[in-house]
């Protein structure tokens, strides 16, 4: 197997630096002169079942699952600039992109698969996409209705902090926590978020090893992990190959840094929100 090379890890975190505000059609349409081949975008969902590019559950006073895209749509996120839906977005990536370029769709909100899987299906993308989620249950939900994209799971490692992450799995591993905006899942229980948490939320899957059940899916569609690039540890690494897993991490800005991390072989992909300025770095070496 070849090993990458540092530009071949280089993923645009949420298409920041191509315009002054991210997730933006004008930051797009600039990213499709990079040299950069993979582009990272959140999505969420209006209450009337339609995905927008955001991240945040909520904007202007207005939250994703209470609002209506007739309100959403109402919102400027940059000059005259819309909150793009993701419907206008794929079609931008379809024409203006090359297609060897890789989106990566991060899911934010549990229950619309069918429709992401609609979307890209829409405009030929199955090939060009992988799906990054912090939600284990919608990962699942994409295998069960056979969607052949990469999964990789967003989640917070506890191999990093040795003892106390052991511990820390074992009493969490059968607990539900809520706390503002952010759902917290043991490893036992991440298939029984209750339905009033899928949407508005950010959830995270506290766990070392991944749940067999959820391991066997990800390692089946080619993906893997993503953890901040505070949590990358020998024993993560090692986790990762031994069980087939792709590992990313996230984000990664000063040049030197991302040498670093590029030069560790069990890494497979960088997000930075400097993409471009990077990626002219490492030409410029």
């Amino acid at each position: 197997m070849m090993m990458k090379t540092p530009a071949e890890k280089l993923l645009s975190h949420r298409f920041r630096g191509y315009a002054p505000a991210e997730h933006t059609f004008s930051g797009f349409c600039e990213a499709a002169k990079s040299s950069v081949k993979y582009f990272e975008i959140d999505t969420r969902a209006s209450k009337d079942g339609v995905l927008y590019v955001f991240h945040d559950p909520y904007v202007q006073g207005l939250s994703f699952p209470a609002s209506d895209s007739k309100d959403i749509d109402k919102i400027k996120i940059y000059q005259d600039e819309p909150i793009p839906r993701l419907d206008d977005s794929l079609k931008i990536f379809r024409e203006r992109f090359s297609p060897d370029t890789v989106f990566c769709l991060d899911v934010k909100d549990i229950g619309f698969e069918k429709e992401h899987i609609r979307l890209i299906q829409k405009y030929g993308l199955e090939k060009q996409v992988a799906i990054v989620s912090w939600c284990a249950l919608s990962l699942m939900n994409f295998n069960v209705e056979g969607f052949s994209a990469p999964l990789f799971l967003s989640h917070q490692s506890l191999f990093a902090y040795g003892l106390r992450g052991r511990v820390t799995e074992f009493f969490s591993k059968n607990r539900i926590k809520l706390q503002k905006y952010n759902v917290f899942t043991g490893k036992n229980v991440f298939e029984s978020v209750p339905r009033e948490l899928y949407q508005g939320y950010f959830h995270s899957l506290r766990c070392r090893t991944l749940p067999d059940k959820l391991l066997k899916i990800i390692r089946k569609s080619g993906g893997g992990v993503c953890v901040a690039k505070n949590l990358v540890c020998p024993q993560l690494v090692s986790y990762c190959e031994d069980n087939g897993l792709k590992l990313w991490i996230y984000s990664v800005n000063d040049i030197n840094a991302y040498r670093r991390f590029a030069a560790i072989q069990g890494i497979d992909m960088i997000f930075s929100d400097r993409a471009e300025s990077i990626l002219k770095e490492l030409i410029k070496a």
